[in-house]
Parts: structure tokens; C-alpha cells; sequence
């Protein structure tokens, strides 16, 4: 019993200096490029590490995360962050990249409907629906 209580009293002690820990962040540089660069150290930064790596996993990111935090009860008070890896491409490289990819894969479509020579009448449709998802 005594070896339980000296266990509990350990984890105690360990989780009040994680918290300490937690709470000291400092701000190394700050800088803005289209968006805000901060280095920091804190005690906390290898459990959030953990934190966004396990995320990462399971929600089959492969590149970034979006996350959103609220730092008080206010609706409006709520911010998106976007964290990556940093050999990795950002959200903007990602997005040019699919619609590239989008626009690859109509253009294919579009030639395939188009080189039906059997019934072209039959495709009227598909190639209205490829014009529609052209525009968007």
C-alpha cells in the first residue's frame, strides 16, 4: 500500500512540473510573410509534438492539419491554425497542384467523349456536365 501511495505521490509531482512546464512559453522570433512565423520554446513543445504527429496519423494527413483553437467562450473567437511538415508543400502548393490534376483529368475525359465516334448524341449530356465542372 505504502509502495502505491509513493507511486501516486510521484506521478503528482511529475504532472505539477509538466504543467509549470507548460505554462512557460518563450517566444524566440516572430516574423510575418503572408502569414505569422513563430519560433518558440516551451516545455510543452515535445507533447504537442506527439499531439500533432498522432493527429497527423489519424486523420490520414499526409502533408497538414488544420486545426481549430478557442482560447475563450466567445463564438467569435475561434481561429484556424495550419500546421505541416516543413519539407512538405503548403495548402496553397496543395490546392493548385489537385486542380491541376482536376483539370488534367477533364481535359482527358472531354477528348474520350469527344473521340466516341458510336452514338456521339448519346454523350450530350456528360460533355454538358464537363463544361459545368470546367467553370468551377
Amino acid at each position: 500500500m505504502d509502495n502505491l501511495k509513493d507511486n501516486k505521490q510521484e506521478l503528482e509531482e511529475e504532472n505539477q512540473k509538466l504543467r509549470e512546464n507548460a505554462t512557460q512559453v518563450f517566444i524566440e522570433e516572430m516574423t510575418t510573410n503572408g502569414g505569422i512565423d513563430i519560433t518558440m520554446r516551451t516545455g510543452f513543445a515535445p507533447v504537442f509534438a506527439v499531439y500533432v504527429r498522432e493527429m497527423l496519423k489519424e486523420k490520414g494527413a499526409e502533408n497538414f492539419l488544420n486545426m481549430t483553437f478557442s482560447f475563450t467562450d466567445d463564438e467569435y473567437e475561434k481561429f484556424y491554425m495550419t500546421m505541416g511538415r516543413c519539407d512538405g508543400k503548403t495548402v496553397q502548393e496543395k490546392y493548385a497542384e489537385v486542380c491541376s490534376e482536376k483539370q488534367e483529368l477533364l481535359e482527358t475525359l472531354k477528348q474520350v467523349v469527344m473521340d466516341a465516334e458510336i452514338y456521339p448524341d448519346q454523350f450530350k449530356e456528360e460533355l454538358a456536365i464537363i463544361a459545368r465542372m470546367e467553370n468551377t
